[in-house]
């Protein structure tokens, strides 16, 4: 496992430590598997498989899809806020939170 993972949208892109991007990436897991209760999406389906990968494989730190339409970009951000607020709930994480 590296330390660091380049997180990458288009032409733009920022470094982030892996085990802060898995922890993010398992937050919006969850908040786009609440989601899919209510709205069948099947793009957003494919996307949480990855997620799933990427927040074990910190070198697949592909987080977005380029051809994503206007729609998906802000569920996206959406659910990202969403991940960050429950973030935010849950406070400080013990090493065995995040393994």
């Amino acid at each position: 496992m590296t330390k660091t993972a380049f997180v990458q949208y288009r032409d733009s892109g920022f470094w982030a430590y892996d085990v802060a991007g898995s922890v993010f990436l398992w937050f919006l897991i969850n908040a786009a598997t609440k989601r899919l209760d209510s709205h069948d999406q099947p793009w957003l389906k494919d996307m949480i498989r990855h997620w799933r990968v990427a927040a074990f494989i910190t070198e697949m730190a592909h987080y977005t899809d380029d051809d994503w339409t206007t729609s998906q970009i802000d569920l996206v951000v959406q659910l990202s806020h969403d991940a960050i607020d429950a973030i935010r709930s849950h406070g400080d994480f013990a090493a065995s939170d995040v393994q």
